[in-house]
């Protein structure tokens, strides 16, 4: 699997609502990572491009469906040379409402032609159900018609086909992710893994980025210092993205957040 796969909302200019992220800090996030030299790639580049041991490229996706990501997440993946996976949901886009969102604007969803011109420009659209349900919480048959549903959707309007599926709200459980090759999928993303799951390809932890993530939370995300793996692999990974005379110092930093976060102690920015 990917070692680090990120996971974006809304990108807007005020960066108002709690998943969101401010445009400016977005251009930010995305050149730094291409100062480090790596891309940003799809869900599904990332799999595979995992499996043929290129460690260079950083999965990236997005939830929902919120308008902002056509109007200013996908110029700036465009300018950079980069792809992602969109995780729509599918009655959103079809009704242009993210329903939740009380207030003008904050929730305006993308188009299919918007989710076309996107495709045609290399980047993936993945389904996020049809509704948003929480799918442990629904009959197992209407999980199943949200799964398969959304997923016809999404084919019939793009003339495309979905190989990738995100669980809402990053809810699911071992019954549920089995559902989801029978529905058609290649692979799932999932946020934070429940307890007793291993991961697998239906079942891709995701590094959500957000409004409380400044410069240095950011670099520590990206770097794998937030993510529950085997200490050699972590520095694996920051040997790679790191360089030169600074690293020691660097390191030590990083051992000393990632033991305050598993302390509880770390609260907002630094």
């Amino acid at each position: 699997m990917p070692l680090t796969v990120l996971n974006y909302h809304s990108v807007r200019n005020n960066g108002e609502l709690p998943l969101s992220v401010a445009v400016r800090s977005f251009r930010w996030q995305m050149q730094h990572i291409a100062n480090k030299g790596y891309r940003c790639v799809s869900l599904e580049e990332g799999f595979y491009k995992e499996n043929g041991k290129d460690r260079r490229t950083i999965p990236l996706t997005f939830d929902d469906g919120y308008l902002d990501n056509y109007t200013e997440a996908f110029p700036i993946l465009l300018e950079l040379g980069f792809t992602a996976t969109f995780f729509v949901t599918a009655e959103f886009i079809e009704h242009r409402i993210i329903p939740w969102h009380k207030r003008p604007g904050q929730g305006e969803a993308m188009s299919w032609g918007n989710l076309r011109e996107m495709a045609r420009a290399g980047m993936r659209v993945g389904s996020h159900t049809l509704s948003h349900s929480r799918l442990s919480e629904i009959p197992a048959a209407e999980a199943m018609r949200e799964l398969v549903e959304s997923r016809v959707m999404i084919e019939q309007r793009l003339g495309a086909q979905v190989l990738s599926f995100a669980y809402p709200s990053g809810d699911f459980t071992k019954e549920v992710m089995g559902m989801v090759p029978e529905a058609g999928y290649a692979m799932a993303a999932a946020l934070a893994l429940p307890p007793g799951l291993m991961e697998d390809r239906y079942s891709i932890p995701r590094m959500g980025i957000s409004v409380r993530d400044g410069r240095w939370r950011y670099r520590l995300k990206i770097s794998g210092a937030f993510c529950p793996m085997p200490v050699q692999q972590m520095v694996n990974f920051r040997q790679r993205f790191f360089n030169g005379t600074k690293m020691k110092k660097k390191m030590e930093k990083l051992e000393n957040a990632q033991k305050m976060h598993r302390n509880g102690k770390i609260r907002g920015e630094s």
